[in-house]
């Protein structure tokens, strides 16, 4: 008979958490979806459900202007 090895992983073997989907999801929903869009988490084991909002276009600013004419 063969021996069977179990394999190894670099990660924990633990369930995902709600908090860790919504938290993956705003990351996701910040990068590429545009503004005034949203996105339903649901949990599919206790069917709790919250709203992504994807950032305002003010919070997606890579610049602020500031005050100009002082030296």
């Amino acid at each position: 008979m063969a021996n069977k090895k179990k394999k190894r992983t670099n990660y924990e073997e633990r369930p995902i958490s709600f908090k860790e989907m919504v938290e993956c999801r705003k990351q996701e929903m910040a990068m590429r979806i545009l503004p005034g869009f949203y996105s339903v988490v649901r949990d599919p084991y206790t069917g709790r459900e919250e709203k992504v909002y994807s950032p305002s276009i003010k919070d997606r600013a890579t610049f602020t202007i500031g005050d100009f004419g002082e030296d």
